[in-house]
């Protein structure tokens, strides 16, 4: 008779449970960095909300053939509320220019061209802004003379157009 022996393999040790702690090391280091992320983004919201947000915030009332605001301002960006205080429809340009604003080149109408190459637009509201509606604008004013008109038909004849001069 003969016996054969078998060989079999231990079964294998049951392994350790991990602590809790080495569990989540991974994890908090991970946590960590998105901490550190986080906190950069909001620092530099931060530093752009102070830096880099409006110099001022600007009235600017349009009434019927009459501009009214600052006619001297600090270069920089400026927020600027658009009010129509008059009867009719009225319009906010603005142009970066040697000439005065009685002597910005016009058509036959008496409109002023606003594609002259004299001319460097730096704001435009866009549609005319119905009486007694408000519009906020943005701007971007470096050193120099500008000047504020409304071009809508016979407006700027009419007086709508006012000298700006933009100081450091």
């Amino acid at each position: 008779m003969t016996a054969t022996l078998e060989h079999h393999d231990a079964p294998p040790a049951p392994r350790a449970r991990p602590r809790v702690g080495d569990e989540f090391r991974g994890l908090k280091s991970a946590l960590v960095s998105v901490g550190v992320v986080i906190l950069a983004t909001v620092a530099a919201i931060a530093v752009g909300l102070v830096f880099f947000s409006p110099t001022s915030a600007t009235k600017v009332t349009v009434l019927d053939y009459r501009i009214a605001m600052p006619v001297t301002m600090h270069a920089g960006t400026h927020k600027m509320q658009l009010v129509n205080a008059g009867a009719q429809p009225h319009e906010l340009l603005v142009f970066r220019t040697a000439l005065r604003a009685s002597a910005l080149p016009v058509d036959e109408n008496g409109k002023v061209i606003e594609e002259s190459p004299q001319l460097d637009k730096v704001l435009d509201s866009g549609n005319s802004l119905d009486p007694n509606k408000t519009q906020p604008l943005m701007v971007s004013l470096t050193p120099g003379h500008y000047v504020a008109i409304c071009n809508l038909p016979a407006h700027y004849r009419l007086g709508m157009k006012l000298d700006l001069n933009v100081t450091n």
